[in-house]
């Protein structure tokens, strides 16, 4: 187990990275839900997916690739 100041520090170090991890997931997500919803705000993304199921989603990201 980490301890808590160890890892309070480890964040102080690569604050950099973590932010640029975020900004990433952040534009995968948007990329996702455009693809899949066609709409660039819709309910929370995990709902949307599990609401289109896996066929339709899957479907729609490849039609999104394939205009890319």
């Amino acid at each position: 187990m980490i301890q808590k100041r160890n890892y309070f520090y480890w964040i102080i170090l690569n604050w950099r990275v973590l932010f640029t991890i975020e900004i990433f997931i952040g534009i995968l997500f948007s990329l996702v839900r455009l693809s899949v919803s066609w709409a660039p705000f819709s309910p929370a993304l995990n709902d949307t997916l599990a609401t289109l199921g896996k066929e339709t989603v899957l479907k729609r990201i490849d039609e999104a690739m394939r205009h890319a």
